[in-house]
Protein backbone atom coordinates (compact mmCIF):
# COMPACT_ATOMS: atom_id res chain seq x y z
CA UNK A 1 0.00 0.00 0.00
CA UNK A 2 2.97 2.35 0.52
CA UNK A 3 3.87 1.95 -3.15
CA UNK A 4 0.27 2.68 -4.13
CA UNK A 5 0.21 5.88 -2.05
CA UNK A 6 3.54 7.07 -3.46
CA UNK A 7 2.44 6.46 -7.04
CA UNK A 8 -0.87 8.18 -6.45
CA UNK A 9 0.87 11.24 -5.00
CA UNK A 10 3.01 11.54 -8.12
CA UNK A 11 0.03 11.09 -10.45
CA UNK A 12 -1.97 13.71 -8.57
CA UNK A 13 0.67 16.29 -9.37
CA UNK A 14 0.53 15.37 -13.07
CA UNK A 15 -3.25 15.50 -13.25
CA UNK A 16 -3.44 18.84 -11.48
CA UNK A 17 -1.15 20.36 -14.06
CA UNK A 18 -3.01 18.78 -16.98
CA UNK A 19 -6.54 19.43 -15.76
CA UNK A 20 -6.47 22.79 -13.96
CA UNK A 21 -6.73 25.96 -16.06
CA UNK A 22 -3.34 27.46 -16.89
CA UNK A 23 -2.05 30.34 -14.89
CA UNK A 24 -2.33 33.83 -16.35
CA UNK A 25 0.74 35.22 -18.05
CA UNK A 26 3.04 37.24 -15.91
CA UNK A 27 4.21 40.63 -17.05
CA UNK A 28 7.88 40.62 -17.92
CA UNK A 29 10.07 43.62 -17.25
CA UNK A 30 11.00 45.38 -20.45
CA UNK A 31 14.30 44.36 -21.91
CA UNK A 32 16.25 45.27 -24.95
CA UNK A 33 16.40 42.91 -27.87
CA UNK A 34 20.17 42.88 -27.60
CA UNK A 35 20.11 41.82 -23.98
CA UNK A 36 17.81 38.84 -24.48
CA UNK A 37 17.31 36.37 -21.67
CA UNK A 38 20.60 35.77 -19.89
CA UNK A 39 21.63 33.06 -17.38
CA UNK A 40 25.03 33.14 -15.68
CA UNK A 41 26.20 29.88 -14.04
CA UNK A 42 29.32 29.07 -12.07
CA UNK A 43 29.49 25.33 -12.24
CA UNK A 44 25.88 24.29 -11.61
CA UNK A 45 25.08 27.23 -9.33
CA UNK A 46 23.18 30.21 -10.68
CA UNK A 47 25.38 33.29 -10.21
CA UNK A 48 23.15 35.86 -11.92
CA UNK A 49 20.20 36.10 -14.28
CA UNK A 50 18.16 38.73 -16.05
CA UNK A 51 14.56 39.30 -14.91
CA UNK A 52 13.26 37.42 -17.95
CA UNK A 53 15.55 34.50 -17.15
CA UNK A 54 14.32 34.39 -13.56
CA UNK A 55 10.75 34.34 -14.84
CA UNK A 56 11.51 31.33 -17.03
CA UNK A 57 13.14 29.49 -14.12
CA UNK A 58 10.12 30.27 -11.95
CA UNK A 59 7.96 28.18 -14.29
CA UNK A 60 10.20 25.13 -14.01
CA UNK A 61 9.93 22.32 -11.50
CA UNK A 62 10.49 23.76 -7.99
CA UNK A 63 11.88 20.40 -6.84
CA UNK A 64 14.95 20.76 -9.08
CA UNK A 65 18.01 22.98 -8.53
CA UNK A 66 18.53 25.82 -11.03
CA UNK A 67 20.82 23.99 -13.47
CA UNK A 68 18.78 20.77 -13.97
CA UNK A 69 15.62 22.89 -13.93
CA UNK A 70 16.92 25.03 -16.80
CA UNK A 71 18.09 21.96 -18.71
CA UNK A 72 14.60 20.45 -18.39
CA UNK A 73 13.18 23.65 -19.93
CA UNK A 74 15.70 24.16 -22.75
CA UNK A 75 16.53 20.64 -23.94
CA UNK A 76 13.11 20.00 -25.55
CA UNK A 77 13.66 23.17 -27.64
CA UNK A 78 17.36 22.56 -28.34
CA UNK A 79 17.96 18.78 -28.62
CA UNK A 80 21.73 19.23 -29.22
CA UNK A 81 22.22 21.23 -26.03
CA UNK A 82 23.88 18.42 -24.08
CA UNK A 83 26.34 17.64 -26.88
CA UNK A 84 27.23 21.29 -27.45
CA UNK A 85 27.77 21.87 -23.74
CA UNK A 86 30.29 19.04 -23.70
CA UNK A 87 31.97 20.46 -26.81
CA UNK A 88 32.17 23.88 -25.18
CA UNK A 89 33.60 22.38 -22.02
CA UNK A 90 36.36 20.65 -24.00
CA UNK A 91 37.40 23.88 -25.71
CA UNK A 92 39.91 26.33 -24.33
CA UNK A 93 38.33 29.14 -22.26
CA UNK A 94 37.61 32.27 -24.25
CA UNK A 95 37.09 30.39 -27.50
CA UNK A 96 34.35 30.87 -30.05
CA UNK A 97 30.75 30.99 -28.84
CA UNK A 98 28.39 28.12 -29.57
CA UNK A 99 25.05 29.11 -31.07
CA UNK A 100 22.12 26.68 -31.16
CA UNK A 101 19.06 27.26 -33.33
CA UNK A 102 15.63 25.96 -32.41
CA UNK A 103 14.52 23.29 -34.92
CA UNK A 104 11.37 24.52 -36.67
CA UNK A 105 11.43 27.75 -34.66
CA UNK A 106 13.12 31.13 -34.58
CA UNK A 107 14.70 31.05 -31.12
CA UNK A 108 18.46 30.88 -30.58
CA UNK A 109 20.62 29.95 -27.61
CA UNK A 110 24.15 31.32 -27.36
CA UNK A 111 26.67 29.60 -25.08
CA UNK A 112 29.84 31.37 -23.91
CA UNK A 113 32.37 30.09 -21.36
CA UNK A 114 34.84 32.21 -19.44
CA UNK A 115 36.92 30.16 -17.00
CA UNK A 116 34.37 28.53 -14.66
CA UNK A 117 31.52 30.81 -15.73
CA UNK A 118 28.98 29.79 -18.38
CA UNK A 119 26.74 32.42 -20.01
CA UNK A 120 23.56 31.28 -21.74
CA UNK A 121 21.68 33.87 -23.81
CA UNK A 122 18.21 33.00 -25.10
CA UNK A 123 16.81 35.30 -27.80
CA UNK A 124 13.62 35.42 -29.87
CA UNK A 125 12.38 37.28 -32.95
CA UNK A 126 10.99 40.23 -30.98
CA UNK A 127 11.02 41.91 -27.61
CA UNK A 128 8.66 39.26 -26.26
CA UNK A 129 11.39 36.61 -26.26
CA UNK A 130 11.10 35.96 -22.55
CA UNK A 131 7.33 35.63 -22.70
CA UNK A 132 7.62 33.34 -25.72
CA UNK A 133 10.18 31.20 -23.91
CA UNK A 134 7.96 31.00 -20.86
CA UNK A 135 4.91 30.03 -22.88
CA UNK A 136 6.96 27.49 -24.82
CA UNK A 137 8.35 25.99 -21.61
CA UNK A 138 4.87 25.72 -20.13
CA UNK A 139 3.55 24.22 -23.34
CA UNK A 140 6.35 21.65 -23.46
CA UNK A 141 5.82 20.74 -19.82
CA UNK A 142 2.08 20.40 -20.40
CA UNK A 143 2.69 18.12 -23.38
CA UNK A 144 4.98 15.94 -21.26
CA UNK A 145 2.35 15.70 -18.54
CA UNK A 146 -0.40 14.87 -21.03
CA UNK A 147 1.74 12.21 -22.66
CA UNK A 148 2.56 10.72 -19.26
CA UNK A 149 -1.10 10.60 -18.26
CA UNK A 150 -2.14 9.04 -21.57
CA UNK A 151 0.59 6.39 -21.36
CA UNK A 152 0.08 5.63 -17.66
CA UNK A 153 -1.06 2.01 -17.08
CA UNK A 154 -3.33 3.38 -14.35
CA UNK A 155 -6.98 4.34 -14.72
CA UNK A 156 -7.29 8.07 -13.90
CA UNK A 157 -10.45 10.15 -14.05
CA UNK A 158 -11.97 13.34 -12.65
CA UNK A 159 -15.48 13.75 -11.30
CA UNK A 160 -17.43 16.90 -10.51
CA UNK A 161 -19.42 17.40 -7.34
CA UNK A 162 -22.41 15.64 -8.94
CA UNK A 163 -20.32 12.53 -9.54
CA UNK A 164 -20.17 12.90 -13.34
CA UNK A 165 -16.91 11.95 -15.05
CA UNK A 166 -15.62 15.12 -16.74
CA UNK A 167 -12.15 13.89 -17.74
CA UNK A 168 -10.39 10.53 -18.08
CA UNK A 169 -7.12 9.21 -19.42
CA UNK A 170 -6.60 6.61 -22.16
CA UNK A 171 -6.52 3.62 -19.77
CA UNK A 172 -9.93 4.60 -18.37
CA UNK A 173 -11.42 5.02 -21.86
CA UNK A 174 -10.04 1.65 -22.95
CA UNK A 175 -11.60 0.00 -19.93
CA UNK A 176 -14.88 1.76 -20.66
CA UNK A 177 -15.00 0.64 -24.29
CA UNK A 178 -13.98 -2.96 -23.55
CA UNK A 179 -16.37 -3.73 -20.74
CA UNK A 180 -19.43 -5.90 -21.53
CA UNK A 181 -22.28 -3.70 -22.71
CA UNK A 182 -20.01 -0.68 -22.95
CA UNK A 183 -20.52 2.09 -25.53
CA UNK A 184 -19.03 1.80 -29.02
CA UNK A 185 -17.64 5.33 -28.66
CA UNK A 186 -17.15 7.66 -25.69
CA UNK A 187 -20.21 9.76 -24.82
CA UNK A 188 -20.41 12.90 -22.72
CA UNK A 189 -20.46 12.91 -19.81
CA UNK A 190 -18.41 9.75 -19.66
CA UNK A 191 -20.04 6.76 -17.95
CA UNK A 192 -18.65 5.64 -14.61
CA UNK A 193 -16.74 2.37 -14.70
CA UNK A 194 -16.99 1.88 -10.95
CA UNK A 195 -20.24 2.63 -9.15
CA UNK A 196 -18.81 2.49 -5.63
CA UNK A 197 -15.52 4.35 -5.60
CA UNK A 198 -15.73 5.36 -1.95
CA UNK A 199 -14.58 8.67 -0.51
CA UNK A 200 -11.26 10.24 0.38
CA UNK A 201 -9.65 9.49 3.70
CA UNK A 202 -9.41 11.77 6.71
CA UNK A 203 -7.90 15.21 6.03
CA UNK A 204 -8.11 14.52 2.30
CA UNK A 205 -5.33 11.94 2.48
CA UNK A 206 -5.65 9.13 -0.10
CA UNK A 207 -6.69 5.79 1.35
CA UNK A 208 -6.41 2.83 -1.06
CA UNK A 209 -9.38 0.47 -1.21
CA UNK A 210 -10.02 -2.60 -3.34
CA UNK A 211 -12.64 -2.43 -6.12
CA UNK A 212 -13.39 -4.75 -9.05
CA UNK A 213 -14.62 -4.61 -12.62
CA UNK A 214 -16.25 -7.39 -14.64
CA UNK A 215 -14.63 -7.85 -18.05
CA UNK A 216 -15.44 -10.73 -20.41
CA UNK A 217 -16.61 -13.00 -17.55
CA UNK A 218 -13.39 -12.27 -15.69
CA UNK A 219 -13.19 -9.99 -12.68
CA UNK A 220 -10.41 -7.40 -12.71
CA UNK A 221 -9.23 -5.94 -9.43
CA UNK A 222 -7.89 -2.46 -8.72
CA UNK A 223 -6.51 -0.51 -5.79
CA UNK A 224 -8.60 2.66 -5.90
CA UNK A 225 -7.73 6.02 -4.37
CA UNK A 226 -9.85 9.18 -4.24
CA UNK A 227 -8.22 12.61 -3.90
CA UNK A 228 -10.33 15.77 -3.34
CA UNK A 229 -9.92 18.51 -5.96
CA UNK A 230 -11.95 21.63 -5.43
CA UNK A 231 -15.61 20.67 -5.39
CA UNK A 232 -14.88 17.49 -7.32
CA UNK A 233 -12.42 14.66 -6.96
CA UNK A 234 -9.63 12.84 -8.75
CA UNK A 235 -9.66 9.05 -8.92
CA UNK A 236 -6.86 6.55 -9.50
CA UNK A 237 -7.29 2.80 -10.03
CA UNK A 238 -4.09 0.76 -10.05
CA UNK A 239 -4.34 -2.81 -11.44
CA UNK A 240 -4.21 -5.23 -8.51
CA UNK A 241 -4.86 -8.61 -10.12
CA UNK A 242 -1.38 -9.89 -9.25
CA UNK A 243 -1.76 -8.69 -5.66
CA UNK A 244 -5.22 -10.28 -5.34
CA UNK A 245 -3.91 -13.57 -6.72
CA UNK A 246 -0.91 -13.46 -4.38
CA UNK A 247 -3.18 -12.73 -1.41
CA UNK A 248 -5.47 -15.62 -2.39
CA UNK A 249 -2.49 -17.97 -2.73
CA UNK A 250 -1.25 -16.83 0.67
CA UNK A 251 -4.67 -17.39 2.25
CA UNK A 252 -4.90 -20.86 0.71
CA UNK A 253 -1.40 -21.66 1.90
CA UNK A 254 -2.18 -20.46 5.43
CA UNK A 255 -5.40 -22.49 5.45
CA UNK A 256 -3.47 -25.58 4.37
CA UNK A 257 -0.89 -24.99 7.08
CA UNK A 258 -3.62 -24.36 9.63
CA UNK A 259 -5.36 -27.63 8.79
CA UNK A 260 -2.03 -29.46 8.88
CA UNK A 261 -1.06 -27.90 12.21
CA UNK A 262 -4.48 -28.71 13.64
CA UNK A 263 -3.90 -32.43 13.02
CA UNK A 264 -0.36 -32.48 14.39
CA UNK A 265 0.10 -34.24 17.75
CA UNK A 266 3.05 -31.90 18.39
CA UNK A 267 2.32 -28.56 20.05
CA UNK A 268 3.39 -25.57 17.92
CA UNK A 269 3.95 -22.00 19.13
CA UNK A 270 5.35 -19.32 16.78
CA UNK A 271 6.55 -15.99 18.18
CA UNK A 272 7.27 -13.01 15.92
CA UNK A 273 10.31 -10.74 16.03
CA UNK A 274 8.77 -8.89 19.00
CA UNK A 275 8.34 -12.29 20.71
CA UNK A 276 4.55 -12.12 20.59
CA UNK A 277 2.63 -15.35 20.01
CA UNK A 278 1.22 -15.17 16.48
CA UNK A 279 0.43 -18.81 15.71
CA UNK A 280 -0.44 -21.91 17.74
CA UNK A 281 -2.25 -25.18 17.13
CA UNK A 282 -4.82 -27.10 19.22
CA UNK A 283 -2.21 -29.62 20.38
CA UNK A 284 -0.43 -26.83 22.28
CA UNK A 285 -3.47 -26.22 24.47
CA UNK A 286 -3.81 -29.92 25.24
CA UNK A 287 -0.13 -30.57 25.94
CA UNK A 288 0.61 -27.43 27.93
CA UNK A 289 -2.75 -26.79 29.56
CA UNK A 290 -2.94 -23.22 28.19
CA UNK A 291 -6.37 -21.73 27.55
CA UNK A 292 -7.17 -20.69 23.94
CA UNK A 293 -8.32 -17.29 25.26
CA UNK A 294 -4.90 -16.68 26.79
CA UNK A 295 -3.06 -17.78 23.66
CA UNK A 296 -5.38 -15.77 21.40
CA UNK A 297 -4.43 -12.56 23.24
CA UNK A 298 -0.94 -12.74 21.64
CA UNK A 299 1.00 -13.04 24.92
CA UNK A 300 4.74 -12.39 25.05
CA UNK A 301 7.16 -15.32 25.19
CA UNK A 302 7.99 -14.62 28.83
CA UNK A 303 4.28 -14.53 29.69
CA UNK A 304 3.77 -17.94 28.11
CA UNK A 305 6.72 -19.41 29.97
CA UNK A 306 5.56 -17.80 33.22
CA UNK A 307 2.17 -19.44 32.74
CA UNK A 308 3.84 -22.81 32.05
CA UNK A 309 5.80 -22.41 35.27
CA UNK A 310 2.68 -21.53 37.25
CA UNK A 311 0.83 -24.59 35.93
CA UNK A 312 3.87 -26.83 36.56
CA UNK A 313 4.15 -27.67 32.86
CA UNK A 314 7.88 -27.07 32.75
CA UNK A 315 10.77 -28.05 35.05
CA UNK A 316 10.66 -26.13 38.32
CA UNK A 317 13.75 -23.92 38.80
CA UNK A 318 15.55 -23.67 42.12
CA UNK A 319 14.89 -19.94 42.44
CA UNK A 320 13.45 -17.04 40.48
CA UNK A 321 16.87 -15.67 39.48
CA UNK A 322 17.89 -18.94 37.91
CA UNK A 323 14.46 -19.05 36.27
CA UNK A 324 14.98 -15.70 34.52
CA UNK A 325 18.46 -16.80 33.46
CA UNK A 326 16.94 -19.96 32.06
CA UNK A 327 14.41 -17.92 30.05
CA UNK A 328 17.16 -15.68 28.66
CA UNK A 329 19.23 -18.71 27.75
CA UNK A 330 16.24 -20.41 26.15
CA UNK A 331 15.54 -17.42 23.89
CA UNK A 332 19.23 -16.99 23.01
CA UNK A 333 19.69 -20.66 22.16
CA UNK A 334 16.54 -20.64 20.05
CA UNK A 335 17.83 -17.61 18.14
CA UNK A 336 21.00 -19.61 17.47
CA UNK A 337 18.79 -22.49 16.26
CA UNK A 338 20.36 -24.67 18.95
CA UNK A 339 17.66 -25.10 21.61
CA UNK A 340 16.56 -28.67 22.26
CA UNK A 341 15.83 -29.96 25.73
CA UNK A 342 13.93 -32.73 27.44
CA UNK A 343 11.57 -31.45 30.12
CA UNK A 344 10.74 -33.91 32.89
CA UNK A 345 7.59 -32.55 34.50
CA UNK A 346 6.44 -33.03 38.10
CA UNK A 347 3.43 -34.94 36.75
CA UNK A 348 5.72 -37.63 35.36
CA UNK A 349 5.29 -36.58 31.74
CA UNK A 350 8.32 -35.97 29.57
CA UNK A 351 8.36 -33.37 26.79
CA UNK A 352 10.93 -32.74 24.10
CA UNK A 353 11.04 -28.97 23.46
CA UNK A 354 12.76 -27.66 20.33
CA UNK A 355 13.34 -24.04 19.31
CA UNK A 356 13.88 -23.06 15.68
CA UNK A 357 14.74 -19.61 14.32
CA UNK A 358 12.98 -18.33 11.20
CA UNK A 359 14.68 -16.02 8.64
CA UNK A 360 12.46 -13.06 9.59
CA UNK A 361 13.53 -13.25 13.24
CA UNK A 362 10.55 -15.27 14.44
CA UNK A 363 11.00 -18.28 16.73
CA UNK A 364 8.99 -21.50 16.57
CA UNK A 365 8.80 -23.84 19.56
CA UNK A 366 7.74 -27.46 19.20
CA UNK A 367 6.39 -29.38 22.22
CA UNK A 368 6.37 -33.17 21.81
CA UNK A 369 5.13 -35.62 24.42
CA UNK A 370 7.76 -38.39 24.52
CA UNK A 371 6.55 -39.96 27.77
CA UNK A 372 5.67 -43.26 26.07
CA UNK A 373 9.01 -43.29 24.28
CA UNK A 374 10.90 -42.60 27.50
CA UNK A 375 8.84 -45.23 29.34
CA UNK A 376 9.60 -47.78 26.64
CA UNK A 377 13.28 -46.89 26.72
CA UNK A 378 13.37 -47.28 30.47
CA UNK A 379 11.54 -50.59 30.28
CA UNK A 380 13.88 -51.83 27.58
CA UNK A 381 16.89 -50.73 29.60
CA UNK A 382 15.50 -52.50 32.68
CA UNK A 383 14.99 -55.68 30.67
CA UNK A 384 18.54 -55.49 29.38
CA UNK A 385 19.87 -54.99 32.88
CA UNK A 386 17.80 -57.94 34.14
CA UNK A 387 19.01 -60.14 31.31
CA UNK A 388 22.60 -59.14 31.98
CA UNK A 389 22.18 -59.90 35.67
CA UNK A 390 20.85 -63.36 34.79
CA UNK A 391 23.83 -63.99 32.50
CA UNK A 392 26.24 -62.88 35.20
CA UNK A 393 24.86 -65.52 37.61
CA UNK A 394 25.58 -68.35 35.16
CA UNK A 395 28.80 -70.35 35.64
CA UNK A 396 29.22 -70.74 31.88
CA UNK A 397 31.42 -68.11 30.21
CA UNK A 398 29.20 -66.73 27.44
CA UNK A 399 29.92 -64.37 24.56
CA UNK A 400 27.32 -63.39 21.93
CA UNK A 401 28.26 -62.05 18.48
CA UNK A 402 25.88 -60.50 15.96
CA UNK A 403 25.58 -61.44 12.28
CA UNK A 404 28.52 -59.14 11.45
CA UNK A 405 30.71 -60.87 14.02
CA UNK A 406 30.70 -57.99 16.53
CA UNK A 407 30.49 -58.80 20.24
CA UNK A 408 27.16 -57.63 21.62
CA UNK A 409 27.12 -59.11 25.12
CA UNK A 410 29.08 -61.28 27.54
CA UNK A 411 28.84 -62.22 31.20
CA UNK A 412 30.99 -62.02 34.32
CA UNK A 413 32.17 -65.64 33.97
CA UNK A 414 33.58 -64.84 30.52
CA UNK A 415 35.47 -61.80 31.86
CA UNK A 416 36.89 -63.89 34.72
CA UNK A 417 37.90 -66.79 32.48
CA UNK A 418 39.63 -64.71 29.80
CA UNK A 419 41.10 -62.03 32.01
CA UNK A 420 39.32 -59.03 30.46
CA UNK A 421 35.80 -57.62 30.35
CA UNK A 422 34.72 -57.15 26.72
CA UNK A 423 31.71 -55.13 27.93
CA UNK A 424 34.12 -52.23 28.43
CA UNK A 425 34.63 -52.15 24.65
CA UNK A 426 31.21 -53.36 23.58
CA UNK A 427 30.67 -52.96 19.87
CA UNK A 428 34.40 -52.78 19.17
CA UNK A 429 35.54 -56.38 19.81
CA UNK A 430 34.92 -58.77 16.92
CA UNK A 431 34.83 -62.53 16.54
CA UNK A 432 38.27 -62.47 14.91
CA UNK A 433 39.86 -60.67 17.88
CA UNK A 434 38.11 -62.98 20.34
CA UNK A 435 39.16 -66.05 18.33
CA UNK A 436 42.78 -64.91 18.37
CA UNK A 437 42.61 -64.61 22.18
CA UNK A 438 41.10 -68.08 22.47
CA UNK A 439 43.68 -69.59 20.11
CA UNK A 440 46.46 -68.25 22.31
CA UNK A 441 45.10 -70.24 25.29
CA UNK A 442 43.95 -73.47 23.60
CA UNK A 443 45.97 -76.28 22.06
CA UNK A 444 45.93 -76.41 18.29
CA UNK A 445 44.44 -79.89 18.09
CA UNK A 446 41.61 -81.53 16.15
CA UNK A 447 38.96 -80.14 18.53
CA UNK A 448 40.22 -76.59 17.97
CA UNK A 449 40.08 -77.10 14.19
CA UNK A 450 36.45 -78.21 14.48
CA UNK A 451 35.64 -75.13 16.58
CA UNK A 452 37.12 -72.90 13.90
CA UNK A 453 35.07 -74.68 11.26
CA UNK A 454 31.90 -74.08 13.28
CA UNK A 455 32.75 -70.40 13.81
CA UNK A 456 33.67 -69.56 10.21
CA UNK A 457 31.84 -72.16 8.16
CA UNK A 458 31.32 -70.91 4.59
CA UNK A 459 27.93 -72.57 4.32
CA UNK A 460 26.60 -70.82 7.40
CA UNK A 461 27.22 -71.13 11.09
CA UNK A 462 26.39 -74.47 12.66
CA UNK A 463 26.04 -75.73 16.18
CA UNK A 464 28.96 -77.55 17.72
CA UNK A 465 29.95 -78.87 21.14
CA UNK A 466 33.15 -80.46 22.30
CA UNK A 467 36.02 -80.38 24.75
CA UNK A 468 39.04 -78.18 24.12
CA UNK A 469 42.24 -78.32 26.14
CA UNK A 470 44.08 -75.28 27.33
CA UNK A 471 47.84 -75.26 26.97
CA UNK A 472 48.16 -76.08 30.70
CA UNK A 473 46.04 -79.20 30.14
CA UNK A 474 42.78 -77.98 31.71
CA UNK A 475 39.80 -79.29 29.69
CA UNK A 476 37.11 -76.78 28.70
CA UNK A 477 33.72 -77.88 27.52
CA UNK A 478 32.87 -75.57 24.63
CA UNK A 479 29.75 -75.07 22.59
CA UNK A 480 28.72 -72.93 19.62
CA UNK A 481 24.99 -72.19 19.21
CA UNK A 482 23.49 -70.24 16.27
CA UNK A 483 20.87 -67.69 17.31
CA UNK A 484 18.12 -65.91 15.40
CA UNK A 485 19.09 -63.14 13.03
CA UNK A 486 22.47 -64.69 12.24
CA UNK A 487 23.84 -64.16 15.76
CA UNK A 488 26.14 -66.66 17.41
CA UNK A 489 26.70 -67.66 21.04
CA UNK A 490 29.93 -69.27 22.29
CA UNK A 491 30.07 -70.81 25.77
CA UNK A 492 32.95 -72.20 27.86
CA UNK A 493 32.90 -74.29 31.08
CA UNK A 494 36.09 -75.47 32.76
CA UNK A 495 36.15 -79.19 33.58
CA UNK A 496 38.18 -81.08 36.19
CA UNK A 497 41.49 -82.49 35.01
CA UNK A 498 41.01 -85.81 33.23
CA UNK A 499 37.47 -85.03 32.12
CA UNK A 500 36.50 -84.82 28.46
CA UNK A 501 38.56 -87.83 27.37
CA UNK A 502 35.44 -89.55 26.07
CA UNK A 503 34.95 -86.87 23.43
CA UNK A 504 38.36 -85.33 22.93
CA UNK A 505 37.73 -84.06 19.42
CA UNK A 506 34.22 -82.90 20.09
CA UNK A 507 31.17 -83.34 17.87
CA UNK A 508 28.58 -81.27 16.08
CA UNK A 509 25.72 -80.94 18.55
CA UNK A 510 22.76 -78.71 19.02
CA UNK A 511 22.02 -79.74 22.62
CA UNK A 512 23.10 -77.43 25.44
CA UNK A 513 25.58 -78.34 28.19
CA UNK A 514 24.43 -80.75 30.82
Amino acid sequence: MLLVSSLVAALVALVLVACLPPRGPRKSPPQSEDEGTVFLFEGQSLADASPAALEILAHGSPDLPEWPRLMAILRPRFPDLKTELKTLHDRAPGGQDVVLHEPGGTGTLRLRRHRQTLRLTLTGPDRGGAAEATVRALHDELEIHRAALEAAPVLIWQQDKAGDVIWANRAYLDGLLRRPGGPAAPAWPLPRLFLDEGAAGANGRPVPRRISLLKEEARLWFDHVTVPQGEGSLHFALPADAAVQAEKSLRDFIQTLTKTFADLPIGLAVFNRARELVLFNPALTGLCGLEPEFLGARPHLTEVLDRLRETRMMPEPKNYKSWRQQITRLERDAENDAYEQTWTLPSGLTYRVTGRLHPDGAIAFLFQDISAEICMTRRFRAELETGQAVLDTMPEAIAVFDAAGVLTTSNAAYAQMWGHDPMDSLGELGLSEAGARWQGRFRNDAAWQKLQTALWASGGRTGWAGVLHMRNGIPVETRVAPLSGGALMVGFIRLPLGAGAANPAGSTLSAPFR
